[in-house]
């Protein structure tokens, strides 16, 4: 297996995280009143938003060719930072 296939896998297994955490945040805001309800769908929006960059990216990774993923990686590191900031900010906020 080489670099890129090793970074894909790790990435591919991280979406499957955030998933699972995205679906505990919709199970919570089930249960949550209409005001923390809210607050829960505006955030969720954003992760899933966020999430779908990440996986698009990834998708465009994975069919890029062994020379090309280098640059794809940048602009997919950038869209992970913004999808762990975006994670941090929800714990916080549903702490």
């Amino acid at each position: 297996m080489n670099i890129k296939d090793e970074y894909y896998e790790k990435l591919e297994a991280q979406l499957k995280d955030w998933g699972k955490q995205i679906d505990e945040l919709k199970a919570k805001a089930a249960q949550a009143s209409a005001e923390m309800k809210e607050k829960y769908d505006e955030t969720l929006q954003v992760l899933i938003a966020k999430r779908d960059e990440v996986a698009s990216r990834l998708l465009e990774l994975r069919k890029s060719g062994d020379e090309a993923w280098v640059d794809i990686k940048v602009g997919l590191e950038n869209a992970l930072d913004e999808m762990r900031g975006a994670f941090d900010n929800a714990v916080s906020k549903f702490k």
